[in-house]
């Protein structure tokens, strides 16, 4: 917020002002592909090759699933029409959902049948 009020002030009347929370040193939105350049190269320098700006939304979403947070919220941050978009999406980030499905039935028919 203090470099984009710094650049505002030095851009004056130049200032485009489209509300974006990350912009150029005129307003104008940050081009995307200089975003996922820059990523590219800090993540070989840090020896993460493989992982792309994109990963860390998925990572985001991941740790979201991880921490139990509700579906309809993990939609909402990542800004999916509907869940089931993020359902088909990222369901699969929990590991051993099957097997602990498995357990809840077993638990579930245990409790009907007794002892």
């Amino acid at each position: 917020r203090v470099r984009q009020a710094e650049s505002r002030l030095i851009a004056g009347a130049a200032w485009i002002d489209l509300d974006h929370v990350f912009t150029q040193v005129d307003g104008r939105p940050v081009d995307p592909d200089g975003v996922t350049r820059t990523f590219a190269v800090v993540a070989r320098g840090l020896g993460m090759g493989w992982a792309h700006f994109h990963s860390l939304r998925h990572t985001h979403a991941t740790l979201l699933f991880a921490e139990d947070v509700p579906l309809k919220t993990v939609s909402s941050r990542l800004g999916h029409s509907s869940i089931g978009i993020t359902a088909d999406l990222y369901t699969h980030a929990y590991k051993g959902e099957q097997d602990q499905a498995a357990q809840a039935v077993d638990r579930a028919l245990q409790r009907v049948s007794g002892p």
